[in-house]
């Protein structure tokens, strides 16, 4: 078994059209400079949920050399539906 940490990871879920994936990911790539890891892509004709893991140390830094938050960013794009940031709490290691 691993053991359990507590790192300061954030889960960024977002919802959007199939055809606005390519500019949600162009978007996450540009604000956080590759910190950001896909986790989850899930797309159907219609619609589609991309899940990134970002650490806070990240966010933060970002926030501060764009003043704005990857939420404020994402929501802007046409074809973005939501856009949620989960605190992740639990994560287990080796």
């Amino acid at each position: 078994m691993g053991q359990t940490k507590k790192d300061g990871q954030k889960l960024i879920i977002v919802r959007s059209t199939a055809e606005a994936q390519n500019k949600v990911e162009a978007a996450v790539e540009q604000y956080f400079s590759k910190a950001a890891h896909l986790r989850v892509r899930n797309t159907t004709r219609e619609q589609g949920d991309l899940i990134y893991e970002v650490s806070q140390r990240a966010i933060d830094k970002a926030i501060d050399q764009t003043k704005s938050s990857i939420v404020e960013k994402l929501i802007k794009i046409e074809g973005v539906i939501s856009v949620d940031q989960v605190e992740q709490t639990d994560n287990i290691s080796r």
